[in-house]
């Protein structure tokens, strides 16, 4: 079974993407990359999505996608400095961001027995 990228799944692409590209000023080539490696992150998220997840596919997918985001946040952050300079300053500001969102400032992760869990 064929299982494409839904609206809604491109949104959440889009509006991680367009967030990452305005805190960080990504360059149009870095910000393709963010969108690619997030597509990714959806496909893969989508390939392994089994029926008796806990969860919604949409919504199995937007947390694989929350920590698709966090792990650029990560290797932007862990880079070295000469190759991020200007965007570490913006660092904290994405971090602060993406712990609103998440209530606790910690990715969501899917466990090995696919349930959604906070670490």
């Amino acid at each position: 079974m064929e299982k494409t990228i839904s609206p809604q799944i491109q949104q959440t692409i889009n509006y991680h993407t367009n967030r990452l590209s305005q805190v960080f000023r990504l360059q149009p080539a870095d910000r393709d990359d963010v969108r690619q490696e997030l597509t990714l992150t959806a496909l893969e998220a989508i390939k392994n999505y089994t029926v008796d997840v806990n969860a919604s596919l949409l919504t199995y997918v937007k947390a694989a996608l929350q920590c698709g985001a966090a792990g650029v946040i990560r290797k932007i952050k862990n880079a070295p400095p000469t190759a991020n300079a200007r965007n570490m300053s913006y660092l904290e500001e994405m971090l602060a961001d993406y712990r609103r969102q998440t209530n606790s400032g910690m990715p969501l992760t899917i466990s090995m027995n696919t349930d959604i869990e906070r670490l």
